[in-house]
């Protein structure tokens, strides 16, 4: 018994016409640059460092994707924000993940520059083989299905295959991709369709048919889902510059969303698309409040001289909820501690469970809230505090809820921060937490504590200028 399909061509898959999403409003809630003075913008540098960690935790995680290379906890951040030790974290994710990492975030820095240029050049095959060229630099081979077994072939970087490929997908049945004789075609049919595209203006349907259109061709003999999700960035890129992120953790879902067009029905797959990216439309204004706050170290120099199952909802709320308190608290305090360790600044730490007026939608627990009051003693005592409180939904929908809220020094005073707020799905938080949910709680706990840190300052100043002695 036969257990393979054979390819259908481009032209034959039916639709995408009819595809349509709702788009996650990118311009109203994208970051806005502007002078420190205008209310509501972010200076031009903390964006574009924010696009860049967007652009690394997406040449990171599609080797990840590929199996090129391991993810541990923490490494995207890492790798992503170029902090201490990043380098190290990327060599122990794999003996070529360095060299495959920068050949990746090489395409997609390139892919950026295509389309960041004013002209709007149009697409070609030879800018998508340059892009394989470029993406697989340091992959002299590639494993093969042989008749004497599985054995290592040269890859040509930057050209079409010349042999046949085929994938066993998790139903076991072996799909065949399109002959390389049709190659050539089918790559001309895919970029004449997308040119000719009515996307109703989405430019989530366009990059959801770019990415299936070459995954589903699979041109090259290997390195197609690097290429793929490259190019589909292109039209996010122009839209708000930012990549299209896809986080391995996400993978499952990630392949049966473009099994589903493959079969005819694409909608699947451009919802994942829309999701994904209005997911990383959240990150990247999370990443760039991060990178617009002040430094913690400088602003402790002052001071001390006068801060993602992919799985379904499987488990109760109240676990998931706890499972966020417990690293969202502990690594809280770990990073106060580490910040503060060599300042004349102390903090100190209380758990409490925080009353929420009863109604249908949130609940408390056991410890959900945490007070990290920061403090100095003489010749100059005083204090700040900031206080988060984990609060999940009592829906099937379940979100979970971190919200700060800023204690003044005597009375006190509730100031819901909409900076200091994060809101992770169900699906983010069971069994562990996923990828993406870590990134989002340390940007978070990263803003926090340099904002306190700085609160701090202010009192000191304030109380140093009072006693008319503020360091020359």
């Amino acid at each position: 018994m036969d257990n393979s399909a054979s390819y259908k061509p481009i032209s034959q898959i039916v639709g995408w016409e009819s595809a349509r999403t709702y788009e996650p409003g990118f311009v109203s809630y994208f970051p806005r640059a502007g002078h420190d003075d205008e209310p509501g913008t972010y200076p031009a540098s903390a964006i574009e460092s924010a696009q860049r960690q967007m652009l690394r935790a997406a040449a990171f995680e599609t080797g990840v994707i590929e199996q090129l290379y391991e993810s541990r906890t923490g490494a995207t951040m890492s790798v992503a924000s170029e902090g201490e030790g990043w380098e190290e974290s990327l060599a122990d994710a794999g003996k070529n993940a360095p060299r495959s990492f920068h050949d990746q975030l090489r395409g997609y820095e390139l892919a950026r520059d295509f389309a960041r240029s004013k002209d709007e050049q149009p697409l070609t095959e030879s800018f998508i083989r340059e892009i394989h060229r470029i993406a697989t630099a340091s992959q002299d081979t590639f494993s093969a299905q042989t008749q004497l077994g599985v054995r290592e072939q040269k890859l040509e970087h930057g050209s079409y295959k010349r042999s046949q490929n085929q994938v066993t997908n998790r139903f076991g049945q072996i799909m065949k991709f399109c002959p390389p004789g049709d190659v050539a075609s089918e790559m001309s049919t895919a970029i004449n369709i997308y040119r000719n595209f009515d996307s109703g203006g989405s430019v989530v349907v366009e990059s959801a048919f770019l990415h299936w259109a070459i995954a589903h061709i699979h041109p090259f003999t290997d390195g197609n889902g690097r290429v793929a999700r490259i190019i589909a960035s292109i039209p996010i890129l122009r839209e708000v510059d930012l990549p299209l992120l896809i986080f391995s953790d996400r993978k499952q879902r990630y392949f049966q969303a473009l099994e589903a067009a493959d079969q005819g029905d694409p909608q699947q797959w451009v919802s994942f698309c829309n999701a994904r990216i209005a997911d990383s439309v959240v990150l990247f204004r999370n990443l760039t409040d991060a990178s617009a706050a002040p430094n913690s170290t400088d602003v402790l120099d002052d001071i001390e001289r006068v801060l993602r199952a992919q799985h379904d909802q499987s488990e109760p709320a109240l676990v998931c909820a706890e499972r966020v308190r417990d690293y969202l608290f502990d690594k809280m305090e770990k990073d106060f501690a580490t910040h503060l360790q060599t300042s004349p600044v102390t903090v100190s730490v209380s758990r409490t469970r925080h009353y929420v007026p009863h109604d249908d939608r949130w609940r408390s627990f056991e410890d959900d809230q945490a007070t990290f009051e920061l403090s100095t003693t003489d010749p100059l005592p005083t204090s700040v505090s900031i206080s988060l409180a984990i609060r999940y939904a009592a829906t099937a929908s379940n979100t979970y809820s971190a919200q700060a809220v800023a204690l003044g020094r005597k009375d006190t005073i509730e100031i819901h921060l909409a900076r200091a707020q994060v809101e992770l799905r169900a699906e983010d938080c069971s069994p562990t937490l996923s990828t993406e949910a870590l990134l989002r709680l340390d940007v978070f706990m990263e803003s926090l504590i340099k904002h306190v840190i700085k609160d701090l300052s202010l009192e000191v100043s304030a109380l140093a200028e009072a006693h008319g002695k503020m360091p020359t």
